[in-house]
This record gives C-alpha cells, structure tokens and sequence, in this order.
C-alpha cells in the first residue's frame, strides 16, 4: 500500500491545491514486525537498498539544535539523532522511563520542496510502511 498516494487521494491535491509537506511519527524501536526483524533493522536495510546511510548527528550541529527545538514543546527527551544521509528524514531515539520499551520519533519534512528535488517517494513509501503508524501530518 503507498501510504502517500492514498493520502494525496483523500486530500485530493489538485482540487485542494493542500500538499503534505511534513510526516511524523513515533514508534517502538525494538518492535518485532517480522519473524526476526525489529523496525529499526529494517529501517536500516531500506536505507541500504537506496545506497543511504543512518548518520549520527552530533548535539552541536546546528540541524540537530534546531530538531530538538522542534519537540521541546512536548517534553521530548531526545538521546540520539539520526539523519539519512543528505535527505530531510530523520528519526530520534527518545528517553524511556523505567520499564517502558524505547520509543523513536520519525519525521520525513520538505516534502513540497520549491527548490530543492523531494526526497524520493518510494524510499518515504517503504518506510512508512515499516513504521506503520503515524500521527501528523503538515499541510502548505
């Protein structure tokens, strides 16, 4: 199922002219969805599919300031941050509390881009689909 192409097609873009321009989405870190596979082995594979990389971003960078100043609001305690290679998609591991399985944050943005090329839409499709939830959606 192509997450983003139902989306289009229940906002209906070209009447609307409503682009999604932002996903976001938490998830468990360590949750099984295949026999063996957690969703961040997945993720991983994926990326690797498309010649990308899960980069660590150091807290000082000025993108990895700016994401934390994105979920503060939130009381998002953000342990690591991990962008996929030159692309607007990231995820960051959150801190747990006591017995509760880690969660991540996933956030795909710049998907209406004006100047610069979208990030590719079937990399975003797959992992989605790996994710399986999300819960915002940004409108231009």
């Amino acid at each position: 199922m192509d997450i983003l192409a139902e989306l289009a097609s229940i906002i209906n873009t070209a009447e609307s002219k409503i682009y999604i321009d932002t996903i976001r989405a938490t998830f468990y870190k360590k949750a099984i969805i295949q026999k063996t596979y957690t969703k961040m082995k997945l993720l991983n594979s994926i990326a690797r599919k498309y010649g990308k990389k899960w980069l660590k971003l150091d807290k000082q960078t000025a993108k990895a300031v700016k994401i934390e100043r994105r979920f503060e609001f939130r009381d998002y305690e953000i342990v690591n941050i991990y962008a996929l290679s030159d692309l607007p998609i990231f995820y960051a591991t959150l801190k747990s509390s006591g017995n509760e399985p880690q969660k991540a944050l996933f956030e795909v943005y710049g998907l209406r881009q004006y100047n610069k090329t979208p990030p590719p839409k079937e990399l975003i499709a797959e992992l989605l689909g790996v994710i399986n939830k999300f819960h915002l959606l940004t409108f231009v």
